[in-house]
């Protein structure tokens, strides 16, 4: 398994400092591309996602409903994905050029081998804002099996090739 696709992963909301779970916490759902429904506001209730975007890639997807809705501004408000350790870790976490969230940076997010933190301290949400963060993922490693055959076809390609150059000299004596 190279990322979450199709993995049950974890949201968990963190306020007012990163450790303090938020009432409503952990959230656990599959990162299928559905949307799901948060239950750590007690505003404005906010949907996510978590979608495959590419190989090795994938994309988490947040938004709050409520024009002008804002997050207080104390050391942390805001919510960590974490997925299963699987065969490759997460190497990148970072803004999306199309997302649409004031405030959010890629000095507001962090990253672990799997999971990936997001501080939305002090941001204001507008109705129509909605942050994309892209996370990358280590590509896979090849298992010893296909090692093992991709060396066996080099040789037998290098065996054939020695004798094709070999067999017309034997031919012309």
């Amino acid at each position: 398994m190279t990322t979450w696709t199709g993995q049950d992963l974890t949201f968990n909301y963190y306020f007012p400092t990163y450790g303090a779970v938020y009432a409503g916490s952990p959230i656990s759902f599959v990162a299928d591309g559905s949307s799901n429904l948060s239950t750590f506001s007690n505003l404005e209730p906010a949907t996510f996602s978590v979608t495959s975007i590419a190989q090795n890639e994938l994309q988490i997807s947040y938004s709050y409903p409520g024009q002008g809705h804002s997050l207080s501004d104390p050391s942390f408000d805001g919510f960590t994905i974490s997925g299963p350790l699987g065969d490759s870790p997460i190497v990148a976490a970072f803004v999306d050029p199309n997302s649409t969230q004031p405030g959010l940076s890629n000095s507001t997010i962090s990253f672990g081998a799997n999971s990936v933190t997001v501080n939305l301290a002090g941001d204001v949400f507008t109705t129509s804002s909605v942050g994309l963060i892209d996370v990358q993922f280590a590509p896979p490693v090849p298992e010893p099996s296909t090692w093992a055959m991709m060396i066996l076809g080099f040789a037998g390609l290098a065996f054939m090739a020695y004798r094709r150059k070999t067999k017309p000299a034997l031919m012309a004596a």
